[in-house]
């Protein structure tokens, strides 16, 4: 059981990917901080989880785009476990934003805020855990961020945060920590649904392997990037999109 006693911090962790992932963790013993904006869907993600692994579940209601949240979270998260060893960057928005929007910045800045922004004030606010455990970040990202642009907002953040991975890889390299991100390709999530999108015809499922990618797919590269099977990884993007950049 490689995660043992590991704590594994996961934003997002409430729905989609990152409660996928928290679901793997716990089956794998992992001693759990589920983070996400909403209480209810945070609550549920919580008890699945507990009843995975018979064990207690942190929960933090937060919003990551907020400075004050994010070291709440990991002060939090330091006093009930003493340590960290795996930050899981889930947490994100989408939106339609075009040029033409009057309040495009208002959105921009929102958007960048949740999927951009946070993983830098989290990878911050974390490295010195991370530091002394020797542990790892993995970061969401998506396949928008090289595919073209859907909605410009959601991909220029996707695209920055391939882009910190790597820089971020490079920082904290010398201190033994190890960050990588993970790009899925299109699936059915409630990011969709509560952007708005789930009414739209869906791409899942119409990739080259004619298989629609699950938040579990996702979810075990993600295990795998944050296991010692990975030690030798760092500053790579993994896609997991059934091939969809194949064609696009």
């Amino acid at each position: 059981m490689p995660f043992l006693n590991k704590v594994v911090l996961i934003t997002g962790g409430g729905s989609g990917i990152g409660e996928a992932t928290a679901n793997k963790f716990a089956k794998a013993h992992a001693r759990l901080a589920l983070v996400d904006i909403r209480a209810d869907i945070l609550k549920e993600s919580a008890e699945n989880c507990e009843k995975i692994s018979k064990t207690k579940v942190l929960k933090i209601v937060a919003d990551v785009s907020k400075e004050d949240d994010v070291k709440r979270i990991i002060e939090v998260t330091l006093k009930e476990y003493g340590r960290l060893d795996v930050l899981v960057n889930c947490a994100g928005i989408h939106g339609e934003v075009t040029v033409f929007d009057d309040n495009i910045m208002e959105k921009f800045d929102n958007i960048l805020g949740v999927n951009l922004r946070s993983m830098v004030a989290l990878t911050q606010a974390a490295s010195a855990a991370l530091i002394e455990s020797k542990g790892n970040i993995v970061n969401v990202s998506s396949v928008r961020a090289k595919a073209g642009a859907v909605s410009f907002a959601y991909s220029v953040s996707k695209a920055g945060v391939s882009q910190f991975t790597k820089a971020a890889a490079l920082d904290l390299s010398p201190h033994g920590v190890r960050v990588n991100a993970v790009l899925p390709g299109p699936m059915k999530t409630n990011l969709m649904i509560h952007a708005g999108l789930g009414s739209k015809p869906s791409l899942a499922g119409k990739e080259p392997l004619k298989r629609e990618t699950k938040t579990e797919d996702v979810a075990e590269l993600i295990m795998f990037l944050a296991s010692e099977s990975a030690r030798s990884i760092t500053g790579s993007e993994y896609v997991v999109d059934g091939g969809f950049l194949l064609e696009h």
